[in-house]
């Protein structure tokens, strides 16, 4: 059987990104998420978005600043979606085989 783990975990990113790219108003922001300079554009793209995130994170500032931004990105897609803002891909989403809504919101 196939692990699907890393393909799972790159679908998780790209979907991060792509969040991260509609905040920059469909602008990609192409540089690396993990550099000084990635991980400054991305934090005030998301600061204009409404989400800041405080220069002291206390405990949770162990954690790697790359998933710190991720996460953020997340919290804010699941603002929008419950909002009723947030734009899925494909455009009506697909159906699976149970007839549920498939699709990358953001």
């Amino acid at each position: 059987m196939r692990d699907y783990s890393k393909d799972l975990a790159d679908a998780n990113r790209r979907c991060k990104e792509l969040a991260v790219c509609w905040a920059a108003d469909d602008r990609l922001v192409e540089i690396h998420r993990e550099s000084w300079a990635g991980q400054a554009a991305r934090r005030a793209l998301l600061a204009h978005a409404g989400i800041a995130l405080p220069d002291d994170l206390g405990e949770v500032g162990s954690v790697p600043p790359d998933d710190i931004l991720d996460a953020a990105a997340a919290a804010w897609t699941a603002h929008r979606f419950l909002d009723g803002q947030a734009v899925s891909l494909p455009d009506p989403p697909q159906l699976d085989a149970r007839g549920r809504p498939v699709a990358i919101w953001y």
